[in-house]
């Protein structure tokens, strides 16, 4: 507000440490904080969180705090750009959902789950009341929750939606009803999904597939039971996560991953528990985007996918049960079902599907951002065998996203992510 330029300065590497930007440490390059007159943050999550692949990176923030992506601009056009192009259409009595706020990574146990959401005033007035609907896999949870806020125009707030017991996947959606006792003036962002995924699995043979990326030794996966014991593993044992060893360490293991490559490994699961699948990248930079296109997918012996190429940095744990008495709807309903995306990460602005099904139905496949965002819906009729579909991604940023649907009584899900360059 005092149009004067601020320049902040953000340090990204996951090592970096104060000192080395002092100069004194043993990552250093130099004294880059007493030469500068800028404030200075060391935070690795920042390019990370906001998409940043290559630098120069130009990101265009307006006063409702939402972040663009945008090309490189000349003088002129990046002056239009501050002067004119931050939306304002705040009506009255206006307010927007953002994103569930509670944890959203898949689980496995039955738990209490506490249901939180964060929304935004972008009205001009305050917003004193509001009342929202709230559902769970279609089924109302409470037909009016009321809140009472004193949230200033562009201020946000976390609110409790409630505490449950899941052990299923829940789908989740909020709708706003009233605003300071009437009807939103402009409801664009009136609604939101999202997915709380529960992960199980009948089958004790599992498949892993990996492709790594340029530095495949820096790779390592484990599955641990209940009680933390390993009960699988692959890769370089040498390998701890962010860790940035020198490549002669990592080499010494007696096994790694060959770089660029795709191998495919069997684990075996003996007894009902909660399992974790942990994923490891020793550099700190994940597998998928930066330095090749890996990923990893893992299936149970019905071929259907347990865990699927979530993106990451350093480590990755995903919960899934075991249960060899749990025999799932995927299983019923469609029979040895392969559910993929390609290519995934996706570059282009189009991304296909592919799945099989013993059943012919119609169905809506949605498309949620990692925040649980719903963010695009693809109508899609469904016929008895393979089934085939391109679906429009040229809308989204550079994220990772959730590809569902239901057929039947089950919802089937993948994931993909899209980076732009």
């Amino acid at each position: 507000g005092s149009n004067q330029i601020e320049i902040l300065s953000i340090e990204g590497n996951l090592n970096t440490y104060p000192e080395d930007l002092a100069g004194t440490g043993i990552n250093t390059l130099g004294d880059f904080i007493s030469c500068s007159s800028y404030p200075l943050f060391d935070d690795h999550y920042f390019p990370f969180n906001l998409g940043i692949h290559s630098f120069p990176t130009l990101l265009y923030v307006c006063p409702d705090k939402k972040v663009y992506q945008i090309p490189y601009l000349d003088k002129e056009e990046l002056t239009l750009l501050i002067e004119t192009g931050c939306p304002d259409n705040y009506a009255y009595n206006n307010l927007d959902l953002l994103y569930f706020s509670c944890d959203l990574s898949p689980t496995c146990a039955e738990q209490d789950y506490a249901q939180t959401l964060v929304v935004q005033n972008n009205g001009h007035n305050t917003v004193e009341h509001i009342s929202l609907a709230y559902s769970i896999n279609g089924q109302t949870v409470s037909d009016s929750i009321g809140f009472d806020l004193f949230l200033e125009q562009f201020e946000t707030v976390e609110i409790p939606l409630g505490i449950g017991s899941i052990s299923e996947s829940a789908e989740m959606e909020v709708n706003v009803l009233q605003v300071n006792g009437i009807l939103d003036t402009f409801s664009a962002h009136n609604e939101i999904e999202a997915i709380k995924p529960v992960i199980k699995t009948e089958t004790a043979a599992h498949t892993i597939e990996i492709t790594t990326d340029a530095f495949g030794y820096e790779i390592y996966w484990e599955i641990l039971n209940g009680n933390d014991a390993i009960v699988a593993w692959g890769g370089n044992e040498l390998v701890s996560p962010g860790a940035q060893q020198p490549a002669y360490d990592l080499l010494a293991s007696n096994s790694y991953y060959a770089s660029d490559v795709t191998v495919i490994e069997e684990f075996y699961l003996n007894d009902f528990d909660c399992y974790k699948f942990r994923i490891y990248d020793d550099y700190g930079d994940g597998i998928c985007c930066n330095f090749g296109e890996g990923n990893f997918t893992i299936r149970d012996s019905n071929g259907r996918t347990i865990v699927d190429n979530q993106l990451f940095l350093a480590e990755l744990e995903v919960e899934f049960l075991f249960d060899p008495t749990f025999t799932s709807a995927t299983t019923e309903i469609l029979e040895n079902t392969v559910f993929s995306v390609f290519p995934n990460p996706c570059t282009t602005n189009q991304l296909q599907a592919e799945f099989s099904s013993n059943i012919s139905t119609n169905t809506i496949f949605s498309v949620y951002n990692a925040q649980g965002q719903l963010v695009g819906s693809h109508p899609q009729a469904v016929s008895v065998g393979n089934n085939k579909f391109s679906l429009e991604v040229e809308d989204l940023e550079t994220g990772i996203y959730f590809l569902s649907a239901p057929i039947s009584e089950e919802l089937i899900t993948n994931t993909f992510s899209v980076i732009r360059e």
